[in-house]
């Protein structure tokens, strides 16, 4: 009974202490206005760091429609067009091509030619825009695959100059894979000679081909997963 004694005498001497009063304020209303106070400092504590968070958004955002109206302006519209029909016109004269008017065409606008001068109005065209994205309006870069130049039964005043403009007249540090049916003189860095047939990768290769590839894939993907972490 003693200590419920004790218990009681401290909840007396607590609940007068909580109703004292200093003029017209009771303890108790100032100790609840300590912690309304303290709720509304962590409130305005919690408000300022969303608000910076918001802020920083707010100025990448900024910054990148700045970024987008720049590369979406007319003057670098009509700069890129420009270098790409300038392309085209001069990868054609290298492919053993009439000379056609460039000064209307757009960037979508593929030659649709027919004969053996059509493998080489697409070789043209796409050397065109390969040219304008390593240029100096260019943003990007693209590896490029060229599967067998001599399409459409060139002849052999022709299949040199194709193979001559693909080994030469393309974008210097372009990564480039040419596939072709038989030998050819003009040189390129490497040359892999295919043995079996719906392969290649051979076994041979599959170990040091995993060490090459294994860094540049972890790479990739820990950029991918740092981007959707930020």
């Amino acid at each position: 009974f003693s200590e419920l004694n004790a218990l009681n005498e401290n909840y007396l001497r607590i609940s007068r202490l909580l109703d004292s009063r200093k003029g017209e304020l009771k303890f108790k209303d100032v100790v609840g206005s300590l912690g309304a106070e303290s709720a509304f400092a962590a409130f305005e504590q919690e408000r300022k760091q969303i608000q910076a968070s918001i802020d920083a958004v707010v100025i990448t955002v900024d910054a990148l429609e700045a970024k987008m109206s720049e590369l979406r302006s007319p003057k670098r519209t009509k700069a890129i067009l420009t270098d790409f029909r300038e392309h085209y016109a001069a990868s054609r004269i290298a492919l053993q091509l009439h000379s056609v008017p460039t000064k209307t065409m757009q960037l979508a606008s593929r030659p649709s030619l027919s004969g053996s001068g059509g493998p080489r109005s697409v070789l043209a065209y796409y050397a065109a825009i390969w040219r304008t994205v390593q240029g100096k309006s260019g943003t990007y870069d693209v590896p490029v695959v060229i599967d067998s130049p001599n399409q459409q039964a060139q002849d052999d005043f022709n299949l040199p100059a194709v193979l001559s403009f693909i080994a030469k007249d393309l974008p210097t540090g372009m990564q480039l894979i040419v596939g072709l049916e038989t030998p050819t003189d003009f040189s390129f860095d490497r040359q892999e000679t295919l043995t079996e047939k719906y392969g290649m990768l051979t076994k041979k290769d599959w170990e040091p081909t995993l060490e090459l590839v294994d860094p540049l894939l972890k790479k990739m993907y820990d950029a991918t997963l740092a981007q959707k972490q930020s």
